[in-house]
């Protein structure tokens, strides 16, 4: 079986090899019997490399390793989880038979296990299946994910840290009322941490978390936002090499701007958010933005300051932008 686990994890190639000779019947027929805990252990590792195909022979593993998550053993344990963090790696479909196992909850609980390695696996098992639709998001969530990911947030561990990061931000890219769990659960405080403070890999998934949400926040969740600073570290967003999250975060800076623009309208003064925009040298990096070589940022810039630069309180700037249009 050893000699199986390591030809299998050899490369594609060899794993394909062992599934068309059809290893996985036996492999699970051992794996329902009461064996020798080194035969189980070598079985769901090979069963866990077999698992990284997208051959469909695979998925009859899942009733298996739905009764494996339960195994007291750390090393089954691991294997097994990371075994269905490999099955729902793919389209909502393959999302959906997982789902329909009932090992969502299970999977969230082993997030706080005290094996490095057990987290690891199930935090890319919840992680692949919030890439599903706004629903698959919605059962993780229900299952209290959040609470358990918090913590995670504060991992010695940079991977564990990032993936946390990276799990939060398909999240805050899912509905206002998804949106809102996050806030609720403490955990955007600690992500503006992370975006001012942390290894720039975590950065970086830190920085798709808070530019999905307020990209698409409520008014509230903006206000929200803006009081725990957000602006600073979302302003030096602005001046990244990827120009995804350029985008996104000139998104969250106009929306932002928007909600401004109409408190100040309500209140008969000035856009406060604007005013902070200038304080961290946001409207300097927008006008720099004029000149991407992106045709949408570059539209995009012009109209944010277009719409919501205060020219009758900063000509300088105003000159500095016509310069930059011009």
């Amino acid at each position: 079986m050893w000699t199986l686990g390591n030809i299998t994890g050899d490369s594609p190639q060899s794993r394909d090899l062992v599934l068309d000779h059809g290893i996985v019947p036996p492999l699970l027929h051992i794996l329902s019997q009461q064996v020798h805990l080194n035969l189980t252990r070598s079985a769901v590792w090979c069963l866990s490399n077999l698992c990284r195909s997208k051959n469909s022979k695979v998925e009859s593993a899942l009733p298996i390793l739905a009764t494996l998550l339960s195994n007291p053993d750390v090393d089954v344990l691991a294997d097994a989880t990371r075994a269905i963090s490999h099955l729902s790696d793919g389209a909502d479909a393959k999302i959906q038979k997982i789902i329909n196992m009932g090992v969502c909850p299970r999977l969230v609980e082993l997030l706080k296990h005290s094996s490095q390695n057990v987290i690891q696996a199930a935090l890319r098992a919840v992680g692949n299946i919030v890439t599903g639709n706004d629903l698959h998001t919605q059962i993780i969530l229900d299952a209290n994910a959040l609470q358990n990911l918090l913590p995670l947030l504060n991992s010695s561990e940079q991977s564990i840290k990032k993936e946390v990061c990276w799990i939060i931000s398909n999240i805050t890219a899912g509905t206002k009322a998804q949106i809102q769990m996050v806030f609720e659960a403490n955990i955007f405080p600690k992500l503006i941490e992370i975006l001012c403070t942390d290894d720039t890999k975590v950065r970086k998934e830190a920085a798709w978390a808070v530019v999905n949400a307020a990209s698409s926040a409520t008014a509230e969740q903006i206000r929200y936002l803006v009081e725990l600073k957000i602006m600073q570290p979302l302003c030096n967003l602005l001046e990244l090499d990827d120009t995804k999250i350029v985008q996104n975060a000139l998104n969250g800076v106009e929306n932002i701007l928007y909600i401004g623009h109409m408190d100040a309208k309500a209140n008969g003064s000035d856009n406060l958010y604007s005013l902070k925009v200038q304080k961290y040298g946001g409207w300097e990096k927008i006008s720099k933005l004029l000149q991407c070589d992106q045709e949408k940022i570059c539209k995009q810039a012009f109209e944010v300051i277009e719409k919501y630069l205060d020219q009758k309180n900063d000509e300088h700037m105003v000159g500095s932008f016509s310069d930059g249009i011009n």
